[in-house]
């Protein structure tokens, strides 16, 4: 797959139901920034108190530390990336995909 060709595409779900999914060109944004796009949206739509918020940022091992804005990396059979996923109901996801013509 080209480089040019390359977008990351995110999706939100609600259990199976789609929330929305958008394209954002792979190279207008990094890895780092794409999981806390994840992240904010799963504070946005999860409706997290600031409270639960806060707790997601305290370190690993911290006292009151929550795992509700933690992004996994999922990969494939061959141990290669294959996306990011933040949340548990709604979740949000970001994979590198061909553009679609």
């Amino acid at each position: 797959m080209p480089r040019n060709n390359r977008v990351w595409e995110i999706e939100g779900r609600r259990s199976l139901a789609l929330l929305f999914r958008l394209e954002v060109p792979h190279g207008g944004i990094t890895s780092r920034e794409v999981q806390q796009l994840l992240r904010s949206l799963t504070a946005k739509h999860g409706l997290l108190s600031d409270d639960e918020i806060v707790a997601s940022f305290l370190k690993k091992n911290a006292k009151g530390r929550a795992d509700h804005l933690e992004v996994r990396t999922l990969t494939d059979g061959n141990g290669a990336f294959s996306c990011y996923e933040c949340g548990s109901n709604p979740y949000f996801t970001a994979r590198v995909k061909a553009r679609e013509a």
